[in-house]
């Protein structure tokens, strides 16, 4: 007899000494003793960032420009508990249609009058270099004070960078700056554009 010949031959005993194959359904398992319950296992949770509710869709960058709106909208609040340094939470929510690399803007604290502290601004950026926060997401980060204790803050977004469809596989960027920064930082400070602080 011939090698692949007993080959088969074996395996035909041993299929006939083990019995048939059970596969197990998806209905209700039977109870008999002997009888194995076997449970299907679901498939995995995939966590997938969703957007606020009560939040705005994302809308074109064009239609944001000429509307005189931000991109992007920044909030932040200070860390409770006092950490080692005085530290703010902020959230970031791309109000855009496309994905944002990095956001760049400038911190006002605000005193218990809802005034600005002078010479208390500095810039914060936030962002990933690994992933870009897409069109309706809102990221949460948090940034480090100059200040000991401030009651207020504002963020005013200085400039954005944009991920775009470039030529090649990977995507290209794309500065936007705020036209309207000079203004929204006078606003805060209760001057007009261009008057010292």
């Amino acid at each position: 007899m011939s090698y692949p010949a007993a080959l088969i031959v074996v395996l035909g005993l041993l299929s006939a000494a083990c019995g048939p194959a059970r596969v197990p359904s998806a209905g209700p398992q039977s109870s008999h003793p002997g009888s194995e319950s076997i449970q299907p296992i679901p498939p995995p949770r995939l966590a997938t960032p969703t957007a606020l509710a009560g939040s705005p869709a994302a809308r074109p960058l064009e239609a944001l420009d000429a509307a005189g709106l931000a991109p992007v909208e920044l909030t932040a609040v200070a860390v409770e508990g006092f950490p080692p340094l005085p530290s703010y939470r902020a959230k970031v929510r791309n109000l855009s249609d496309r994905p944002v690399r990095r956001v760049l803007a400038t911190v006002v604290y605000l005193d218990a009058a809802d005034r600005p502290m002078p010479g208390e601004e500095h810039d914060v950026s936030f962002g990933s270099p690994l992933k870009a926060i897409d069109p309706g997401v809102t990221l949460e980060a948090s940034f480090l004070s100059r200040v000991e204790r401030a009651p207020g803050v504002r963020l005013v977004v200085r400039s954005i960078t944009f991920l775009e469809k470039g030529s090649g596989a990977e995507p290209g960027t794309r500065e936007w700056a705020n036209p309207r920064y000079d203004a929204d930082l006078a606003a805060l400070r209760g001057a007009s554009p261009g008057e010292p602080r």
